[in-house]
């Protein structure tokens, strides 16, 4: 008999899972991890398939060439570049063939990088093969599976819940007297934390609604504010003051009996405003949006003082007077330490990027502001027409209040006017927007995000991670964001540019802005437009206007 070929075999997985198993799925998150492993499958199928391996042939192939390049402008030996694989290799034997190619190119580029040579070519090499390894994700994404195109990813059956709820009960009565954990329920999404639920009856009656926020068995990032440790401090700060945050209750750290570290914190009312990639297309009203310029320009103007006991405790003090310039160095510095003392999957483009960001740090004497970092629809509750909280604050840092503004830009620009936005914001206290950081900041993003999200990717090829959603950095979020970093740091993007200039689909989860600039009128000059915060004579009140400098090409 003969034997059922495998990618018929993968077509009809497919088929069965949309056909007959998803319409009979009623449950949000098990709909959602239906679709994941039709994604992976596809991909798989789309493997088994001539024009993927033929793709990544050619990939090999122009690898091997950059390899040349290399040795030639280091100076070491050039051998004919071959793969030694045949027109009919199988997928497999061509992704080991460009995982070691990889791993070569990288080993170059940090030799490469690290020259104190000022050949400009090491510079041109760098960025090919940033853009070649972009190349891939991207023409690979591109490919279509016959007959259904999915891109997608293989089952894995998800990882089991930890036995949370009876420690969390144990652990609770121990620190607050006799009570019971009640309505215990975890949240779905999130990459980077575990959410749930639950409700504590206490001995008198008395009810609470609360949260536990809690590390993932394996995370993503072991570095500053994505240590859970570290966000339980920070809100423990920021809830001293009137911002709109959960109060943080209990820390358990590294505690026997549960598999990671967890905090306790208040519930705050309300529902989240939308999801993180489907926020920008919901229908939200324009006040709720000026509702959000408000909370930047408040959440930018906190006094770093409130901050003194998180410094300390983490051996930051010198953070209360640190410049912005001064704490991106700091910030590189400590991912650069990070990447080194952390295994992470081989890739020039961190390499590149580094590289870049190192090169082109913006003077900035203003003192850094809380930021933080993830600031959009997904991280909002609100109620009633009414922001309630800000959620999430695991990507928060000290730095330029632009990024905040940046990264909300996409969403904000499908619902009011960007302009009346930085207006508003400006209006209830906001700070000035410096367009020098722009470029900066949306590199830098892209790098905390990728370090990730390669992290991630690490731990599910390694089988510490068995959750299918990590399939999608390689599939959708690794492609997107390198674009992004490419785009603008480009030859010829050594100017600042407007945050109206950022495509409203570049949607970053990071930070990154942009400035003002044309052509000052009957000059050959270049003008910037900046938005200034100022204070009217009458009553006080804030006011927002545009003011027009010249500046120098750069």
């Amino acid at each position: 008999m003969k034997i059922n070929p495998t990618d018929q075999c993968l077509s009809l997985i497919l088929h069965t899972l949309d056909v007959t198993v998803l319409p009979e799925v009623t449950s949000a998150s098990a709909r959602r991890t239906i679709e994941l492993i039709s994604a992976t499958l596809g991909e798989l199928l789309k493997r088994q398939q001539e024009p993927a391996r033929n793709f990544i042939a050619q990939s090999i192939e122009d690898g091997l060439e950059l390899e040349v390049d290399f040795h030639r402008v280091l100076n070491y030996p050039v051998t004919t570049a071959q793969s030694g694989l045949t027109d009919n290799a199988p997928f497999e034997a061509l992704a080991n063939q460009y995982d070691l190619l990889t791993e070569r190119l990288n080993k170059l580029c940090v030799q490469a990088s690290a020259s104190t040579s000022k050949n400009s070519s090491y510079t041109g090499l760098l960025r090919r093969a940033a853009e070649w390894e972009m190349g891939y994700l991207t023409g690979q994404a591109k490919l279509t599976a016959r007959p259904f195109g999915d891109e997608s990813s293989e089952t894995e059956p998800p990882t089991p819940l930890p036995p949370l709820r009876d420690f969390l009960e144990d652990f609770l009565t121990e620190r607050h007297g006799p009570l019971e954990v009640t309505d215990f329920s975890e949240i779905p999404g999130g990459f980077g934390k575990e959410t749930y639920f639950y409700t504590v009856k206490h001995a008198t009656g008395s009810i609470e609604e609360l949260v536990v926020r809690k590390s993932q068995p394996v995370p993503m990032v072991l570095h500053g504010g994505f240590l859970l440790e570290r966000e339980f401090h920070l809100l423990r700060s920021l809830s001293q003051t009137d911002y709109p945050v959960p109060r943080p209750i209990d820390l358990a750290l590294d505690l026997p009996g549960v598999e990671s570290t967890f905090f306790t914190m208040t519930r705050r009312p309300g529902k989240v405003l939308g999801s993180f990639l489907d926020g920008e297309n919901q229908k939200l009203p324009e006040p709720l949006f000026g509702q959000l310029a408000e909370l930047l320009a408040k959440l930018h103007a906190i006094p770093l003082e409130t901050f003194a006991d998180y410094f300390a405790m983490h051996n930051e003090s010198d953070a209360l007077n640190e410049t912005i310039e001064a704490r991106h160095r700091r910030n590189l510095k400590g991912w650069r330490e990070y990447i080194k003392r952390v295994e992470h999957l081989p890739s020039p483009y961190i390499t590149w990027l580094f590289h870049w960001l190192e090169n082109h740090i913006p003077a900035d004497s203003r003192l850094s502001v809380l930021t933080h970092g993830d600031f959009s629809v997904h991280n909002i509750l609100a109620e009633n027409g009414q922001v309630t909280g800000v959620l999430d604050w695991e990507c928060a840092d000290f730095g330029a209040p632009e990024q905040d503004l940046a990264y909300i830009r996409p969403h904000v620009s499908k619902h009011m006017d960007w302009e009346s936005f930085v207006a508003h914001y400006c209006a209830s206290g906001g700070q000035e927007v410096d367009e020098r950081n722009m470029r900066f900041c949306l590199a830098y993003g892209v790098l905390r995000t990728f370090i990730g999200g390669t992290r991630g990717s690490w731990n599910l090829q390694k089988g510490f991670n068995r959750d299918i959603r990590y399939v999608m950095m390689e599939l959708g979020f690794a492609p997107a964001f390198m674009k992004i970093g490419l785009d603008y740091t480009a030859a010829g993007a050594s100017q600042p540019i407007r945050v109206s200039e950022i495509p409203p689909e570049d949607i970053v989860p990071a930070e990154y802005g942009a400035s003002v600039i044309g052509k000052a009128e009957g000059t050959d000059k270049l003008a910037r437009d900046k938005v200034v915060c100022s204070e009217e004579d009458s009553g006080g009140s804030a006011s927002a206007e545009v003011t027009r400098e010249e500046a120098k090409p750069s």
